[in-house]
Formats: C-alpha cells, structure tokens, sequence
C-alpha cells in the first residue's frame, strides 16, 4: 500500500492514529516546556534528550511504563513511584491539548500535508504558549526558526498564503509590537512587553499573512485583557504573558477566517489558508 493509497483510507482510522501521534509529541512537548527555558537561562547538564526522564523531587530515572501519555499519569494517580510526590498537570495537559490538535488537524484538512504542516505550526504555539505563561520567556529558537518557516513554507506553496503576504506579515508583525512597546515604554517609562512578544508576532504574520495582523492585534488583545482580570484577579501589580493571548487568537482567526464576518477586519483580504 502506497502513500496515496494510505491516504484514502477513511478519517476514521486517521483520526484516532493523528490523536495517538499528538499524545506521543504532547509528551516530548513537556521535556521541551520544561527544560528549554532552564537549558537558555543557564542551567547546565540539562538537555532535551538528556539526561534520562527522572522525577524532579527526587530525581530517581523513570521506567518507561512510567512515560506513557496520560495512562501513566491516572495509574500513578498524579504522584511518582518512588517518592509519592505530586506530579503536575503541565504534562497531562498537554498531551490531552496535542491529541485534540493532532485530530482536529486531520478531522478539517484530512490526512496529507496539510494537517501535517498546520499540526506542526499549531505544536510550536502550544509549546511557546505553555512556556510564556509558567516562565514569562518566549525563546527565540522557537519564535525565529517558526516565522522562517512560514515564510520558507509560503514560498513552496505549502501554508495557502502568498510568499509576498508572509514576508510582509512576518516585518510588520514585527514592527506591530516592537512599536507600541516602544512608545509605551517612552510614554510611561515602563516595559510593555516583553522581546519575544513581537518576534512571535512575526511568525504569526508569516504564517497567517499580513492582512491577518490586526485581527490577531483585536482578539490578543481581549484575550489577554480576560486572562490578566482571571489570573490576577484585578490586581495590576503582577505581570501577564502576552504570547498565550497570542497564541488563542491565531487559532481563532484559522478557525474562523472563511467567516463572512472577517473580511470585515482583513479588508478582504485574508487568504485562503489550509
């Protein structure tokens, strides 16, 4: 059986195979959320493949029963083996948010390419998303090489969006957010945002095209606006990451982009994205 062949086999054995696929990456995905940003910041010894998985209380090597998705978290009832310690629900998250991000990929594009090149796009945000909200950092080596990416893979003729519409998306994207936190900063002498924010803003015009920008500029910014009064519960004093309101209003605007409604925002222009 060949791939063309594979492909034509009904969604009801792909979808369930791209929610197993997810499982495994949302897996992978909790070593990169947890150990890249402490790898950047300086913590050494610390790698993404090394050393082995272990518990981060008592440090003893986990058995590879102990790795399996979601099984193993619910039969060790959320503690490690060895020490009983809590384990956090980062983890199970994740591999639940991959599985539906995996099936939902294939369910709305269907087996090929397509969900392959979205799903990749969409694990970056989740990961870049889990790490912007537990550590306030959003890494370059993922936000650079991601807007690289969506420029690359718009001038193959893989993300549905004109090579011109991603570069441009891509530079004032970039300029978006660098300038209002340019003139925030010089108007309240306060940072607005963090580095990152803009560089992610960057690759979601690349992806997205330019004329996705201010919508994802409108829906970011009520996200983040309801995140901030949830998380701090009014308390303006404590920092919010940006890049998770980022990241929701990008899936949104894919989900939604073919809405009438939209055009009203894009001017028209949106393009017809896998």
């Amino acid at each position: 059986m060949d791939l063309v062949e594979l492909t034509r086999l009904p969604l009801a054995v792909w979808v369930p195979l791209a929610a197993l696929l997810g499982l495994v990456l949302g897996s992978f995905a909790g070593v990169v959320v947890y150990r890249l940003p402490r790898r950047l910041l300086g913590e050494q010894g610390l790698g993404l493949c090394f050393p082995a998985s272990h518990c981060t209380t008592c440090q003893h090597p986990l058995r590879w029963w102990h790795n399996l998705p979601v099984f193993s978290y619910l039969w060790l009832r959320g503690r490690c083996a060895f020490c009983n310690a809590p384990i956090g629900l980062s983890n199970l998250w994740l591999e639940l948010v991959f599985a539906a991000l995996w099936a939902g990929c294939v369910l709305h594009l269907g087996p090929g390419r397509e969900a392959l090149v979205w799903g990749g796009f969409f694990s970056v945000l989740v990961v870049l998303c889990f790490i912007d909200a537990q550590t306030m950092f959003l890494p370059d080596v993922l936000t650079l090489p991601l807007a690289l990416a969506g420029c690359v893979l718009a001038l193959a003729g893989w993300t549905g969006v004109d090579a011109l519409s991603a570069c441009l998306g891509a530079g004032l994207g970039w300029g978006l957010l660098a300038g209002v936190a340019w003139l925030f900063e010089r108007w309240r002498g306060l940072p607005a945002m963090g580095g990152g924010d803009p560089k992610l803003m960057a690759a979601l015009g690349a992806w997205l095209g330019w004329p996705a920008l201010l919508p994802l500029v409108l829906f970011a910014s009520v996200v983040h606006l309801a995140y901030a009064l949830v998380l701090t519960g009014g308390r303006r004093q404590q920092e919010v990451p940006f890049g998770p309101a980022l990241a929701v209003a990008a899936a949104f605007y894919w989900i939604c982009r073919d809405q009438p409604w939209m055009s009203l925002l894009t001017g028209g222009l949106s393009a017809p994205l896998g």
